[in-house]
């Protein structure tokens, strides 16, 4: 079976809401944004089965999940942990749109000690899933999804799309735009009976030149199941 490769990468300093976010990337979090994902799937391999993409994605965020990872970085033999829960919350709304949410919660540790950890509440609507926001605890970072396309019902290795945009600001008063950012998926080759999906954000940041690149990548089953995550850990 093949695994996922731990690699290494700085903490990003854009701002991804969903899958990690739902879409796409590391989330809000009322300190420094952190991406907790793998590497976008570069070249995916041409085999690998057909999954339930939507009814996957629906799964994670419609109910509640916990996943545990461990890596050793192979240069130097650290040891990084990572735990993210999924956790269901009540029914709300957002922007004047009626929504389910959940509350994700990330937190690293390198040998053992904490390392770095986000937070963020994603509001969405399911059949078929559609995010449509998401805020750090505080309300300090308050994201908010647009042009958004719906996850295809099944998909294989090498198909990608279009997801979502997203615009952060510094308030749900949207006083001042940080960042904004245009979100893709892709699956990539994984085993015989899964794939690795990924949620891949392009950011701009105001103010700062160029681009940050995240991605928030689970493993898919056959069945339509989360069975895993992927992280990366920065330098």
């Amino acid at each position: 079976m093949k695994t996922m490769i731990l690699t290494l990468a700085t903490v990003a300093t854009a701002l991804l809401g969903g899958c990690g976010g739902g879409g796409g990337g590391g989330g809000p979090t009322s300190t420094v944004p952190v991406s907790v994902a793998a590497p976008p799937v570069a070249n995916p391999g041409p085999t690998g089965p057909p999954v339930l993409v939507e009814a996957a994605i629906s799964s994670l965020y419609a109910q509640t999940h916990a996943y545990d990872r461990t890596e050793t970085d192979p240069r130097n033999g650290n040891i990084y942990n990572v735990k993210a829960t999924f956790t269901v919350g009540a029914d709300s709304a957002i922007e004047g749109q009626a929504a389910k949410t959940s509350t994700i919660t990330r937190n690293l540790t390198k040998n053992g000690v904490a390392f770095t950890s986000s937070a963020q509440t994603d509001y969405f609507q399911l059949a078929p899933y559609r995010l449509l926001g998401s805020r750090s605890p505080d309300s300090s970072l308050y994201l908010v999804a647009s042009s958004q396309f719906p996850l295809p019902a099944t998909g294989k290795p090498g198909d990608t799309g279009k997801f979502y945009t997203a615009t952060v600001y510094d308030s749900v008063n949207k006083n001042v735009v940080l960042s904004t950012s245009v979100v893709s998926w892709a699956i990539g080759a994984d085993t015989d009976a899964s794939v690795t999906f990924c949620i891949n954000g392009v950011t701009t940041v105001n103010q700062i030149a160029g681009t940050t690149s995240t991605s928030d990548c689970y493993k898919l089953n056959t069945t339509g199941n989360v069975i895993g995550i992927g992280f990366t850990v920065p330098n």
